[in-house]
């Protein structure tokens, strides 16, 4: 836990040094970084202060922070990464595919790279919308179904 925390702090930090040019990395994006870096194998534990909403806004502003996120998140995708199956990742899918066209990012992936990523991306959040209703029925499985027809 405290080497993500650190990593998390080296990325923010070396982010913002060099020309001056490059966008300071966002806590949201070092979180996701350092997922990324530190257990690519690993599942990368979702951000509650930047869930899927917080993610669809910054889509919407095209905001430096949602397009370093998503990048990250797809090439990782790509890769075949499980960090970038679940978690975190996810969150930043569910803007990637709102969007509703296979996004280059402002040029940062090819168009092959971003019609792979748009797929893995649609299958993450299917994964995970049907782990939520397997979970949810888990929790509160109802009424039983009937077997047969009367």
């Amino acid at each position: 836990m405290f080497r993500s925390v650190l990593l998390a702090a080296l990325v923010v930090l070396t982010a913002g040094c060099g020309t001056g040019d490059a966008p300071q990395a966002t806590p949201a994006v070092a979180h996701i970084q350092a997922c990324l870096d530190e257990a690519p194998t690993d599942s990368c534990l979702a951000n509650p202060e930047a869930d899927g909403a917080y993610w669809t806004a910054q889509q919407e502003a095209q905001s430096a922070a949602y397009l370093d996120a998503a990048e990250l998140c797809l090439r990782a995708a790509i890769d075949g990464h499980k960090a970038a199956r679940e978690g975190a990742c996810v969150d930043v899918y569910q803007a990637y595919v709102a969007e509703g066209v296979r996004s280059d990012l402002g040029g940062r992936l090819d168009e092959t790279e971003a019609r792979r990523g748009y797929a893995k991306a649609r299958i993450a959040l299917q994964r995970q919308r049907s782990q939520t209703f397997i979970d949810g029925m888990r929790a509160d499985p109802g009424s039983d179904v009937p077997q047969t027809i009367d």
